[in-house]
C-alpha cells in the first residue's frame, strides 16, 4: 500500500514600470537608457514601479493518492515463468486559481481510479539465455505548473510560458519483446522490439496564432515503436594484454519511430504528420570502463547522443509557424578514481569534453532540412566543460 499527500501554495508578485502620468511623460521613440535615466524615475512626470500582480499569479494545489499492488509468480514448466500483477490507484488532483483571460475562477479537480495491469513472461532456453515478453500500463499526470494559469517570461526562449487547466492524464500501454543472453554474470547481449500506445499524450505547444506563448496540450493519441540493442562485454581473457583484460565495453542504442494523432479540433490548428513532441528517432549510449581492483583504479569514458526532437509544437495559423527542433549534440564524459595512499582516493573527471553547441532550430524556409546557416536559430549556446577533482578519505576499522 502507498499513501501520498502533496500540498502546494504558490504566490508570485509581479512588479513593473508604468508611466506615472501619460500626459506628462511621452515616451515616444526615446532610447531605453533615456527612458530609465534617474531623473525620469519618479511618481509625477516620469515612470514608476507599480504593482501588476494578477489573480492568476497564485494558486493552491494538492495531490492525494492511495495505491495498492498485488502480484503473483507461477512457473508453468522449468523454462516458462509468468509474473503478473495489478496496481490500483485512486488519485485526486486539485488546483484552485483564476483565469484572467476568461474572468473566471479555476477549480481543477481530477478524482480518478485507475487499474494498471502488468505481466512479465520469460522462457529460459538455458541458464544463460531467455526470451522475455512484458506488458505494463502506466500513467503520466500533469504537474501543477502545467495546469496552473500562472505565466512567466522565459528569457532563454523569449516566450511566455503558461499552464493549461484543461489538461488530462496521459495513459500509456507498453509492450516489450526481447532476447537476452548472459555469457557471464557480468556480461549481457540483449535485442528488443517495443511498442507504446499513448492516449492523451501531453505536449509542449505554441498557444494561439501570435506564437508568443508556450503552453501544454493533450494530443488525441500517439504511438511509438522501435528496436533496442544492449551490449555489456568484458575483454577479460580475450587477449594476452593485462591492460586490455581489465576493460569492459558497454553499448545501448535504440531507434524509435513515433507519430501523433491530433483529433479533429486540435489537428485543425497544429502541425501534423510529425513525431511525438520530445521523442528522438534514436538514442545512443556507449562507454569504455577500465577497472584495476588490485591498484584500486577506475577510469570511464562515456558517450551519448540523441536524434533531433521537437522542442515545441508549431501551428498552422495564417502562414504557419514550424515546430522548434532540438538538434543532436555529442556528449563525452570522463571520470576516474585512484587510491594514492591507504584510505585516500583521488576522484575527478571532465564533463562534456566535446563542448558542442546546444542548438534549437526552426525550419524557417520550409525546405524540410535544418541548417543553422539558412534556418531560424531559436537558441544557441555552448554549455561549457566542467572539471572536477577531489580527495576522499575513508575511515576503516581494521
Amino acid at each position: 500500500m502507498l499513501y501520498e499527500d502533496k500540498q502546494r501554495q504558490f504566490d508570485a508578485r509581479n512588479l513593473g514600470y508604468v508611466r506615472a502620468n501619460s500626459e506628462l511623460f511621452n515616451i515616444g521613440a526615446l532610447p531605453i537608457d533615456q527612458i530609465f535615466s534617474p531623473e525620469n524615475i519618479n511618481n509625477t512626470n516620469g515612470i514608476k514601479i507599480d504593482e501588476q500582480t494578477n489573480a492568476s499569479d497564485s494558486y493552491s494545489a494538492s495531490n492525494n493518492q492511495i495505491a495498492g499492488y498485488v502480484s503473483g509468480n507461477y512457473s508453468f514448466t522449468k523454462k516458462l515463468n509468468v509474473i503478473a500483477g495489478v496496481r490500483v490507484e485512486k488519485n485526486t488532483q486539485k488546483l484552485n486559481s483564476y483565469d484572467i483571460s476568461k474572468s473566471a475562477p479555476i477549480n481543477y479537480n481530477r478524482d480518478l481510479t485507475n487499474v494498471l495491469p502488468s505481466t512479465n513472461i520469460t522462457y529460459n532456453f538455458s541458464e544463460k539465455s531467455l526470451l522475455r515478453f512484458a506488458y505494463g500500463k502506466t500513467l503520466n499526470r500533469p504537474e501543477f505548473r502545467e495546469i496552473a494559469p500562472f505565466s512567466f517570461y522565459d528569457f532563454v526562449n523569449n516566450r511566455v510560458v503558461a499552464g493549461n487547466s484543461e489538461l488530462q492524464n496521459a495513459e500509456i500501454d507498453n509492450l516489450d519483446f526481447r532476447y537476452e543472453l548472459y555469457p557471464t554474470p557480468s556480461e549481457v547481449i540483449s535485442i528488443a522490439a517495443f511498442y507504446k500506445k499513448f492516449k492523451n499524450p501531453i505536449e509542449v505547444v505554441f498557444a494561439g496564432g501570435n506564437n508568443n506563448n508556450i503552453t501544454f496540450s493533450n494530443a488525441e493519441s500517439a504511438y511509438s515503436l522501435g528496436m533496442e540493442l544492449e551490449v555489456k562485454k568484458s575483454l577479460d581473457k580475450l587477449t594476452g594484454s593485462a591492460f586490455l583484460n581489465k576493460i569492459n565495453l558497454v553499448f545501448n542504442g535504440a531507434f524509435i519511430y513515433s507519430r501523433v494523432s491530433l483529433g479533429a479540433v486540435t489537428g485543425a490548428n497544429q502541425s501534423d504528420n510529425r513525431p511525438l513532441q520530445g521523442q528522438s528517432p534514436y538514442i545512443i549510449n556507449a562507454g569504455i570502463n577500465y577497472n584495476n581492483q588490485k591498484k584500486n583504479t577506475q577510469v570511464s569514458l562515456l558517450y551519448n547522443v540523441i536524434g533531433k526532437r521537437i522542442y515545441a509544437v508549431g501551428n498552422t495559423y495564417a502562414a504557419g509557424y514550424p515546430d522548434w527542433y532540438e538538434m543532436p549534440r555529442n556528449v563525452l564524459d570522463l571520470t576516474f578514481s585512484k587510491e594514492v595512499l591507504k584510505n585516500f582516493i583521488i576522484k575527478g573527471g571532465i564533463t562534456d569534453i566535446l563542448n558542442q553547441k546546444s542548438l534549437i532550430l526552426q525550419d524557417g524556409n520550409h525546405d524540410g532540412t535544418f541548417d543553422s546557416n539558412t534556418d531560424q536559430v531559436i537558441q544557441s549556446f555552448v554549455p561549457g566543460r566542467v572539471y572536477s577533482l577531489g580527495i576522499v578519505y575513508t575511515l576503516r576499522k581494521d
